[in-house]
């Protein structure tokens, strides 16, 4: 739903510092997940062990066994998760990368599908000039072409972070793979993702519909047109009365 909201807002941009701002945001946001990610996994492997006495090991094994029983109930914020690692076992901890690196490669496949997705949505919009959408009605030939210029950024963009980002988790675990792990999540969740992609799309072509009521720009420009009878509609949010 944010990489969709995003997309279009590229489309309206008037200066070119903002989407330099909007890309370069995210490409920081995954970057330092990265590092810190990163800078987790040495501060853990420069540890050194500690022996125990029987009792305290007792203790930690039922605790390390409790702990795994929640597993299954990881939040998706991959900051918390790193900040977390340290405090895990051994194979708790393998298990979390591997939710981790997950959670990055869905989040690379879906910045570099949406981008894709949206030009082709505006590109189809724009020639069947459809009247009831409020993004592309009225643009010109200029525009139109800026919006496509803008969102192509966007994709090469993206490209190039999710080709960082696979590098990164090669060098940060070497034991996992991350083609593995995303054609394995493809193949186990292509369904549910696909049915929620076409889900978020169409709430937001929904919100772009002149017949839902939205203005963004918050004109409502029909409401003046109350009480004239000649009043017409041109098309998206443009009313003559």
């Amino acid at each position: 739903m944010h990489e969709i909201c995003l997309s279009f807002m590229m489309t309206s941009i008037n200066h070119p510092l903002v989407l330099v701002i909007l890309v370069l945001a995210d490409v920081l946001e995954n970057c330092y997940c990265l590092y810190s990610l990163r800078r987790m996994v040495s501060s853990i492997k420069s540890n050194k062990v500690v022996p125990e006495d029987s009792e305290s090991t007792v203790r930690d094994n039922s605790e390390i066994t409790t702990n795994r029983k929640s597993l299954t109930k990881r939040t998706s914020s991959v900051y918390n998760l790193v900040q977390d690692i340290d405090n895990k076992s051994a194979d708790e901890r393998r298990g979390t990368a591997l939710f981790i690196a997950a959670t990055l490669l869905q989040r690379e496949l879906i910045e570099t599908i949406v981008p894709i997705q949206s030009s082709g949505m505006i590109s189809m919009l724009y020639w069947l000039n459809i009247k009831s959408n409020s993004l592309v009605y009225g643009w010109s030939n200029k525009e139109y072409h800026q919006a496509l210029m803008y969102t192509g950024i966007d994709l090469g963009v993206e490209l190039l972070v999710f080709g960082c980002t696979i590098s990164a988790l090669r060098y940060i675990f070497p034991k996992l793979n991350p083609w593995q792990i995303l054609t394995g999540l493809l193949k186990m969740h292509s369904v549910s993702m696909s049915l929620l992609m076409c889900c978020m799309w169409i709430l937001n072509l929904l919100f772009q519909c002149t017949y839902s009521g939205v203005d963004p720009l918050f004109r409502f420009e029909w409401l003046t047109c109350e009480d004239n009878a000649n009043s017409t509609w041109i098309g998206g949010y443009e009313w003559d009365c």
